[in-house]
Order: structure tokens, then C-alpha cells, then sequence
């Protein structure tokens, strides 16, 4: 499942047998920012908590968790955060990250989707290398395991970046857009 992190932010959080355990107050990365490690939430008594990815059973609505289980070593999402192209340019600044069940596969800049491989952090902002390559036109098809995966003509949108990095084949999408 694919989703943007900041829709879950303010989601009811219940346990699988339908008890109120509170709202998703924030998203807890791990040090690479490269998994969901879990959710931060609070309740109506004020009490603070953190459920780990792996407790969460489901995210719809609301988010519905096996048991309270703490998670590991974890940061914050960096929503703020500057990023840079390896020049040193600022490109904007984070306002989301896409996630496909655990693994962030996606960085959200302002509104504008790139893919997380290759990202850095230093300091206080990223370094993202890849070139955005949002409405270029494909020159020559992407192909795996012999079958053509997106064809010559197809115009790069967000979807079709994050299913090449899903897929394995984000530098085939660069290289074939020159």
C-alpha cells in the first residue's frame, strides 16, 4: 500500500478488539529515513505514546494496531528540511515523503516527487543527485526480463518514477529520457 505521510497525521488509532488508543501525532523514521519505524500518538488524557510499523495491522480511516509495541531507534520526518542538487542549489524544501507499506520510496518537494535513492543528509538539509525528470518523454522502452515495462513515448509523471525505483529500473527511466 502506498501512501503519503502526512495523511496520516491527526488518523484515530484503535486496537484490533476497536479500543480508543489515541491520534496519530507524527511519524517516526529510522535514522536513514529510509523505513517507517513507527507512529507517535497521543490521547484525550494527554498521554504521549509510540507504536512500532510492525503492530500496525492496518491504515484506512483509522489506523487499527495489534498491541502498544515500542519502536526502535528513530527520527523524525524531516518536513522543512531543505534539499540541494549536488551543485549546492536549494530545489525547495521537504513537505512529504511517499511510503509503500514500510520503505520510503518517494520525497515530496515542493509538490514535486523525486525518488529517495541516493538521498543524503547533511545537517540540516538533503542532497538529492538524481535529475527530476518529471514530464520528460521516454526516447527508447524500459525493458525487464524481456517485457517492456513503460513504453517510448510515455511522459514521466510521479507514478511512473516511483513504479521505475519500485521496480528496480529508476537509472534505465533517467538514461533513456537523453
Amino acid at each position: 500500500m502506498q501512501y503519503r505521510l502526512s495523511e496520516l497525521a491527526g488518523k484515530k488509532i484503535y486496537t484490533k478488539g476497536g479500543r480508543y488508543t489515541g491520534y496519530v501525532t507524527g511519524v517516526k523514521l529510522s535514522p536513514s529515513y529510509r523505513q517507517v519505524r513507527g507512529l507517535s500518538f497521543a490521547n484525550t488524557e494527554e498521554e504521549d505514546g509510540m507504536v512500532a510499523f510492525s503492530a500496525i495491522a492496518e491504515v484506512n480511516e483509522c489506523v487499527v494496531i495489534k498491541a502498544k509495541t515500542p519502536a526502535k531507534a528513530t527520527t523524525d520526518v524531516p518536513f522543512g528540511y531543505a534539499c540541494r542538487n549536488t551543485q549546492g542549489e536549494v530545489i525547495g524544501y521537504i513537505d512529504d515523503l511517499i511510503s509503500e507499506d514500510n520503505t520510503v520510496v518517494g520525497i515530496s518537494v515542493n509538490g514535486k516527487i523525486h525518488p529517495v535513492q541516493g538521498m543524503e543528509r547533511h545537517g540540516d538539509h538533503f542532497i538529492l543527485p538524481q535529475p527530476l525528470i518529471e514530464g520528460e518523454t521516454l526516447k527508447r522502452d524500459v525493458m525487464q526480463n524481456g517485457e517492456v515495462l513503460f513504453a517510448s513515448g510515455t511522459v514521466i509523471t510521479e507514478e511512473v518514477t516511483l513504479a521505475a525505483q519500485r521496480t528496480g529500473r529508476l537509472v534505465d527511466l533517467i538514461l533513456n529520457t537523453l
